[in-house]
């Protein structure tokens, strides 16, 4: 594992790569341990095993809690199985888990553990070093997959309007659906999702953007 930081050298190939967004447990409104959970982390598993098939071989955790931890074992945990992906770790900067203790802490480490590098895009915090992480992902990878609970604010509504600033193939997961939002202008399109549904229904239906 390489801790490099942003300015170094690090061989990325957008077209062959995807990052990962979504939210932190708080903020997805159900527990890890709840079979929306389950089905969250299966879809997430499902799409990027259909990414590697579309080629992609590189993906990008920004390894806050919640959906990038989990989108990152799911990865490392591929890999172990013979899955042929280089994981790349985006931290906003050194102290991201500094107030974490426990089973956060150990997951964070473990991970860490995993990826082939760690590209740490501050070297101490800002108000702005998650959103320059959040950049930094969008910016090397032609590919997002997010989970996204229709909230106008906050770290994974910002990533996705850059990511659509920037003309990138975003797939959105939802409770056990997938997504494959057209987003609208500089912003998704909020209004589409309530229609079908809204938060964390399964009557949002794949769309073709």
């Amino acid at each position: 594992m390489n801790d490099i930081h942003i300015s170094d050298d690090l061989k990325i190939l957008p077209e062959r790569t995807c990052c990962f967004t979504g939210h932190r447990p708080a903020s997805l409104g159900f527990a890890e341990d709840s079979a929306e959970c389950a089905r969250i982390k299966a879809r997430l598993r499902e799409e990027i095993l259909r990414h590697v098939a579309l080629g992609v071989d590189t993906f990008i955790t920004g390894m806050a809690q919640g959906v990038d931890t989990w989108a990152g074992e799911i990865c490392a945990r591929l890999r172990r199985e013979g899955t042929p992906l280089r994981l790349i770790a985006a931290r906003p900067c050194p102290e991201q888990m500094k107030r974490a203790s426990g089973e956060a802490k150990r997951r964070y480490d473990a991970l860490l553990a995993e990826c082939d590098a760690v590209v740490t895009v501050s070297p101490e915090y800002t108000p702005w070093c998650n959103h320059d992480r959040d950049r930094f992902m969008v910016d090397n990878s032609r590919y997002v997959i997010g989970v996204y609970n229709g909230a106008d604010s906050g770290g994974t509504y910002y990533t996705l309007r850059y990511a659509r600033k920037l003309d990138r193939a975003v797939t959105l997961l939802t409770t056990g659906t997938i997504l494959d939002l057209p987003l609208m202008g500089d912003e998704p399109d909020r209004r589409l999702w309530r229609e079908k549904g809204g938060r964390g229904s399964a009557a949002v239906e794949k769309t073709q953007g």
